[in-house]
């Protein structure tokens, strides 16, 4: 790889806040947990509170 696509690569890494680097050390930053899915329905909060007694 040359000087030219790793300094583009590693810029891309840090604008996305995948990466933090000062020369020499990388470090590989955490990703964010993604929200759960919505389904776009509606619940009782009866239905709510059962599901909480659910294992």
């Amino acid at each position: 790889m040359d000087q030219h696509v790793l300094n583009k690569a590693r810029s891309g890494l840090i604008k996305n806040s995948l990466i933090a680097w000062q020369k020499p050390v990388y470090q590989v930053l955490s990703l964010e947990p993604q929200a759960p899915d919505r389904t776009g329905s509606f619940m009782s909060l009866g239905d709510i509170l059962a599901m909480g007694g659910e294992k």
